[in-house]
């Protein structure tokens, strides 16, 4: 066994892994032989999470659009002092804009969607009450 003054290099680990766990080796950080952490004390009388808020995603997305727009305009007008290795982008605000479009696009079906879900799961409700 490698040694420095004396002191083993490496522990012998082999005899202490836990047989459910072959690739655990314990050490200091792990909690064998300590007592378990109790949280009996901290409180548990919790509000209700709140109910998630909607975002008016049209709005948002049509916000999104108009900043990757302006950032689009600032560097078509600097360009020229733009190196070219740092053009790219300019490509990043057209594909932030073509996303956005396409937001636009799809934000409706998914609001549709939602709401069947919603009516289907109130059916499923009230058959089933």
């Amino acid at each position: 066994m490698l040694t420095i003054a004396e002191v083993p290099a490496f522990r012998q680990v082999v005899s202490e892994m836990d047989e459910h766990a072959p690739f655990a080796f314990p050490g200091p950080s792990t909690s064998r032989g300590r007592r378990q952490d109790n949280v009996d004390h901290v409180s548990s009388d919790r509000r209700p999470a709140p109910p998630p808020l909607e975002a008016n995603a049209p709005l948002v997305t049509w916000v999104g659009i108009a900043g990757w727009t302006i950032a689009l305009i600032v560097l078509l007008a600097v360009r020229e002092h733009i190196p070219p290795a740092d053009r790219w982008w300019i490509w990043t605000c057209v594909t932030g804009i073509g996303l956005g479009v396409f937001a636009l696009l799809y934000i409706p079906y998914l609001m549709r969607s939602r709401e069947r879900a919603a009516r289907r799961r109130a059916r499923a409700r009230q058959d089933g009450a």
